[in-house]
């Protein structure tokens, strides 16, 4: 059997690994030195599980911080198109017979859509949706159903409001886009 006296730890590990195995009494030595060094494996396994763990809520707490910043945008951007709303209903009552707000229609294809307006003079009728600024973009639907309506026209689904009856037919017509500043697309 081989003695352990001359054996000493090396570089980083000296003094790091508790007494070297010369000090055991024989048969016991390697045991307890294993023993000593798996205990210390244990408490560093241990220490990265807990790093590890702390990482995780950190993401996920910066995760959670992204999350509400857009919300709150959401919200900002929300109010400002109900507030730009509301000025554009005020400005077209003036030049407009009849006028309704959001209106839910239907294209011949079954996709559907809400228009912020609608209006008629006479036997004209006009779909509007207002932008509040000039990088609000169309959601994929209305890319889909404003163009549908232009060549196809569509039906008012629902009860409709006073004007505009539920299951009205609207003739073919661009939806007018209003954005800030009075700007029409």
């Amino acid at each position: 059997m081989r003695r352990f006296s001359a054996w000493r730890p090396k570089g980083h590990l000296a003094g790091t690994l508790g007494p070297t195995p010369k000090t055991y009494i024989k048969g016991q030595r390697v045991r307890e030195y294993v023993d000593e060094v798996f205990i210390q494996a244990r408490v560093s396994a241990d220490v990265v599980a807990d790093l590890r763990q702390r990482i995780a809520e950190a993401e996920t707490a910066v995760k959670l911080a992204k999350r509400a910043k857009l919300a709150e945008q959401m919200t900002i951007n929300r109010v400002a198109g109900r507030r730009f709303e509301q000025n554009e209903f005020h400005a077209l009552r003036t030049e407009s017979g009849e006028l309704a707000p959001q209106i839910t229609v239907r294209t011949r294809n079954g996709d559907r859509a809400r228009l912020d307006f609608m209006s008629r003079n006479g036997d004209t009728v006009q779909c509007i949706d207002c932008k509040s600024s000039e990088t609000a973009p169309h959601t994929s639907n209305q890319k889909k159903v404003y163009p549908e309506i232009a060549r196809s026209g569509a039906t008012i689904v629902g009860r409709g409001k006073p004007g505009f009856p539920g299951g009205m037919v609207i003739p073919p017509t661009r939806v007018r886009i209003i954005g800030p500043e009075g700007s029409s697309q």
